[in-house]
């Protein structure tokens, strides 16, 4: 679920930076412990039978992004 303008505004004013249509390809870990990520930029394509942009990866656009942390969240609640 894509989150909605006023959250994005309070995560920036919190001095979070936010990457759009951006998705992990696959972690880097050594020895047991998380060094990262490579991740690919998207463009958005056709839309899909809800009315949402399909999300087309962009080819030989990967890029890597060190990390002490990878916290993988779905959704904007917990259950």
């Amino acid at each position: 679920m894509p989150a909605g303008k006023l959250k994005i505004q309070d995560a920036e004013d919190e001095g979070i930076p936010i990457s759009f249509l951006i998705t992990p390809v696959k972690y880097v870990c050594t020895e047991n412990k998380i060094q990262g990520a490579v991740c690919q930029k998207m463009e958005l394509g056709d839309n899909d039978s809800s009315g949402r942009p399909t999300p087309i990866p962009i080819e030989k656009s990967n890029f890597n992004v060190d990390a002490d942390y990878i916290i993988e969240a779905i959704g904007q609640e917990p259950d």
